[in-house]
């Protein structure tokens, strides 16, 4: 609720108090969604190194939960970009995009080929990033999704 109304600073108290009953029960489950929002609270403030580690806790309580490892795999990427730290932010995306079609989970499948097209972007690598968001497309076009106008204006600006 305070995430919602903006108020980050009393999401974050909200939530770190959230953590300390979790870690209290030995609630792993819990803990692992706790630092998914305290990560999600730090990204809010620009505290990318905050972020991060949380990101990392969750990926550890998480153990085999390949959903939970390919969402905070994401989250780390696009962190990693953020800070510039491009490469690792490239080889992360990539083997999310791995896990998502190993688990033939479309979200996923999408977030990685957009965050891929998008470190192709900022690497100055049109070509690539067509390649990323045309296979986002036929993604969603193979599952008789319609491609949203975002994705249709995004590869329109790379054509022209």
């Amino acid at each position: 609720m305070a995430l919602a109304a903006s108020n980050i600073e009393e999401a974050g108290v909200f939530a770190d108090r959230s953590m300390r009953l979790r870690e209290l029960a030995n609630d792993r489950n819990g803990m692992a969604y706790g630092h998914a929002l305290l990560s999600h609270v730090a990204k809010a403030k620009e505290d990318w190194d905050a972020a991060e580690m949380h990101c990392h806790k969750r990926m550890e309580l998480v153990g085999k939960d390949d959903q939970a490892r390919l969402e905070t795999m994401q989250d780390i990427a696009h962190i990693k970009a953020t800070n510039g730290e491009l490469e690792q932010a490239l080889a992360m995306m990539q083997e999310s995009l791995e896990l998502a079609e190993q688990l033939g989970d479309l979200d996923g499948v999408i977030v990685a080929r957009w965050g891929l097209a998008d470190l192709a972007e900022i690497s100055n690598q049109p070509d690539e990033a067509m390649i990323q968001l045309s296979g986002a497309m036929t993604s969603l076009m193979e599952a008789g999704i319609p491609a949203p106008d975002v994705l249709k204006q995004r590869i329109e600006k790379l054509t022209t």
